[in-house]
């Protein structure tokens, strides 16, 4: 029983001292490696933003973009993220990453 709660305790630890922005481009991977879509992608960001838009609908990118245009801190972590996945797609030559990043660049950085 110990050991368990030592196990917990130190998983919780780690994700907590880990950086969002690392867990999200973690989440995107998974999204990616377990063919879950669009639609996984896209919470993994809502998550990373502290939103809740509605990623079954193109309604999702238009609350984004009103969410980026809110503050200069909002654009800077949705830049700081996709900086991350370019990184990461010229690190380990995940091309899908790279893409992702400069979709959300157009998308929603570029407005």
């Amino acid at each position: 029983m110990k050991k368990l709660l030592y196990l917990t305790l130190l998983t919780v630890g780690l994700f907590s001292c880990a950086d969002r922005t690392d867990i999200c481009l973690e989440q995107i991977k998974d999204c990616k490696a377990l063919d879950g879509g669009k639609e996984c992608v896209l919470k993994a960001m809502n998550q990373y933003c502290g939103t809740d838009f509605d990623v079954s609908t193109n309604q999702w990118l238009y609350d984004m973009q009103d969410w980026v245009k809110e503050s200069e801190s909002n654009k800077n972590k949705l830049i700081k993220l996709c900086d991350k996945l370019k990184e990461e797609a010229t690190d380990k030559g995940y091309k899908d990453l790279r893409w992702i990043a400069e979709d959300f660049e157009e998308g929603l950085l570029d407005l």
